[in-house]
């Protein structure tokens, strides 16, 4: 009885190594997708903002003329 306990320990330690392992793995990428995400987001609104800056400023040339 002692020898199949004394079996299991290293096999259920290797299959908590490996799930901290993976459980990483899948935090990290979407980690890096969020990030991905967000600097996309960032940019487009970056975009928006240089447009309505652009249009104002094409305004106040008009009315100055």
């Amino acid at each position: 009885m002692m020898m199949a306990d004394l079996n299991l320990l290293p096999i259920l330690y290797l299959l908590l190594i490996l799930g901290l392992v993976v459980l990483f793995v899948i935090s990290l990428v979407l980690f890096v997708k969020r990030i991905v995400e967000n600097n996309q987001k960032r940019a487009e609104h970056y975009q928006n903002i240089e447009k309505k800056l652009d249009d104002i400023i094409a305004l106040v040339k008009e009315k100055s003329d």
